[in-house]
């Protein structure tokens, strides 16, 4: 037990008042003001209210007696992180733009948010073109399609005509007419500018091309092509479909042409717009991710991720940060996590060692149906798990 004075182990009030500093330090230092920060965490997380909102809500009193719980240095890192962004306003952004329709959709990639966009534009509408890496997964994609539009319990007429409007196949021939094409394939930075580079050369320079990255910045993709100027960053969150949510990030170099399609397409798609600047995380990721981290470093301390769970939809988060990171997968967020050092370099932003530990012993959450619960239960103080020893942790 802790002595009088001496700062108190992590628990759930710790980690709820970290995510409001947090938010409160990026709407200080305005990269996004608080209604949008609060519209993309209740968008992206189908919270009833987002940080600004709880934070109005407690007296003072309330945030002052949490706060004498955290650790000083760490909620120092919380208050003076800069959120700072590059212009992300380009030159002739207050130009008048006409309006201008979107016809047709292009999605490179055949995984789950590939399926989810998909279904969201033929939803509305809009004939969607699919490139695939090859014949199977364009086999593949096919069925999980028929299998999600059959779970809609349409008529067999209207799922054939739904599944008229689209045309799955190899390579990126097809996406020439294509008015957007969104890419997305796995966060990998490398894979991602590979993309853009075919795409460049094929597509017109009026096609607009879009990047749905969840923590790159879109400025570094961009950098990868010929024009700039039609690159914009589209985040969708999963499942695609039905999430409300489009996070849209222009680079200083986004043409006002470009912008306007990408937020066409997006409310054509029934999507709410959150303007965000261009640098990794945006908005969402920027503090959904650290908060997710930090639960782990909470769970060092107790041990028990179901209370942790319990306690924190108590907090008004409608899932626990524990089944939220065995939904994203674990690898994802630690990804995005060394994403967010490498962007800010404190000392926040590194990975919690038992993030680390958990995604090296392939603990990732529901893609492999492995749960943070049965790791903790099996590393016990005695036990060397694996290639880390939880008890070093």
């Amino acid at each position: 037990m802790s002595s009088p004075g001496q700062p108190q182990p992590p628990g759930a009030e710790w980690l709820y008042l970290r995510y409001l500093n947090r938010a409160h330090a990026m709407a200080v230092s305005r990269y996004a003001d608080s209604a949008s920060i609060d519209s993309a965490m209740r968008g992206a997380c189908r919270l009833t209210f987002g940080p600004a909102q709880l934070r109005a809500h407690h007296d003072r009193d309330v945030l002052a007696r949490w706060s004498k719980n955290l650790d000083a240095e760490i909620d120092g890192n919380a208050r003076n992180r800069s959120y700072s962004a590059p212009n992300t306003h380009p030159a002739g952004d207050d130009e008048q733009v006409e309006p201008m329709s979107v016809r047709s959709v292009g999605i490179v990639g055949t995984g789950i948010m590939a399926t989810g966009i998909t279904q969201t534009y033929l939803a509305a509408g809009i004939d969607v073109s699919v490139a695939s890496r090859s014949t199977e997964s364009s086999a593949k994609f096919s069925a999980n399609l028929d299998r999600a539009l059959t779970r809609q319990r349409i008529d067999d007429n209207t799922r054939a005509a739904i599944t008229d409007r689209v045309h799955v196949a190899e390579g990126y021939g097809h996406l020439r007419t294509c008015d957007l094409v969104i890419e997305c394939v796995a966060e990998n930075f490398t894979t991602k500018t590979a993309v853009f580079c075919a795409l460049d050369r094929l597509c017109p320079s009026t096609t607009v091309l879009a990047t749905t990255t969840s923590s790159l910045q879109i400025c570094d993709i961009a950098a990868f092509t010929d024009t700039p100027t039609r690159v914009i960053g589209m985040h969708f969150f999963n499942p695609a479909n039905t999430m409300p949510l489009i996070e849209l990030i222009a680079t200083h170099k986004s043409a006002p042409r470009t912008i306007t399609i990408a937020e066409n397409a997006a409310k054509l798609a029934g999507k709410e717009v959150v303007r965000c600047g261009d640098r990794p995380g945006f908005i969402v990721n920027a503090l959904l991710i650290p908060y997710l981290n930090d639960a782990l470093r909470v769970l060092r301390t107790t041990r028990n991720a179901p209370d942790l769970d319990c306690t924190m939809r108590r907090f008004g988060f409608p899932m626990g940060p524990v089944a939220l990171l065995e939904l994203i997968g674990l690898d994802v967020a630690l990804t995005i996590q060394h994403t967010l050092k490498a962007a800010f370099g404190d000392d926040e932003s590194v990975p919690d060692p038992l993030l680390a530990a958990l995604v090296e012993n392939n603990i990732l959450g529901r893609k492999n149906r492995t749960t943070v619960a049965e790791f903790l239960a099996a590393a016990t103080p005695a036990t060397d798990v694996s290639r880390r020893s939880v008890n070093s942790l």
